[in-house]
C-alpha cells in the first residue's frame, strides 16, 4: 500500500462540482504541485510499517531548461566546456527543497555531482 501527497504551488479555490475528478486531470494537475511525496507501507498483521519514502520535485520544462542553461554557462566559464550535463532526480527527504541535483560527466566517464538553487541560481558541488 502506498500514499501520495502533493504540495501545491498555491491553494486551488476553484470548485469542481461538474466533475470532481477534473482536479486530477494530468495536464491540469501536473502544473499545480511543486513537490510529490510518496510513502510506501507494508502491512504486518494489524500494523503498517513504512518501507520507503521519496520526495520528488515538479519543475516545469521551462524551469529545467533555464537551470540547464545556467549550468552550461558556468561549466563553459570554469573549464568544463566538453562535459555533459544531466539534471537528476533527488528523492531524499534530507535535502534543501530549493535545490535541483545535477551531474557533469566528461568523455572518460569522470563525474561531478552538484546542486543548483532554482530560486537564487547559486551552485555547489558534492565533496
Amino acid at each position: 500500500m502506498y500514499f501520495n501527497f502533493y504540495f501545491p504551488k498555491e491553494t486551488d479555490t476553484k470548485e469542481y462540482s461538474d466533475n470532481r475528478f477534473a482536479f486530477f486531470e494530468f495536464e491540469n494537475f501536473n502544473q499545480k504541485h511543486i513537490h510529490h511525496y510518496r510513502v510506501d507501507f507494508e502491512n504486518i498483521g494489524e500494523t503498517f510499517k513504512i518501507i520507503n519514502k521519496k520526495l520528488y520535485d515538479n519543475l516545469s520544462e521551462e524551469q529545467e531548461e533555464n537551470l540547464e542553461e545556467l549550468i552550461e554557462d558556468w561549466k563553459n566559464n570554469n573549464g568544463f566546456g566538453d562535459w555533459e550535463i544531466s539534471l537528476l532526480t533527488e528523492s531524499s527527504l534530507d535535502r534543501n527543497l530549493d535545490e535541483k541535483k545535477f551531474m557533469l560527466r566528461d568523455q572518460s566517464g569522470e563525474r561531478k555531482f552538484g546542486f543548483i538553487n532554482h530560486k537564487t541560481h547559486e551552485m555547489r558541488f558534492e565533496e
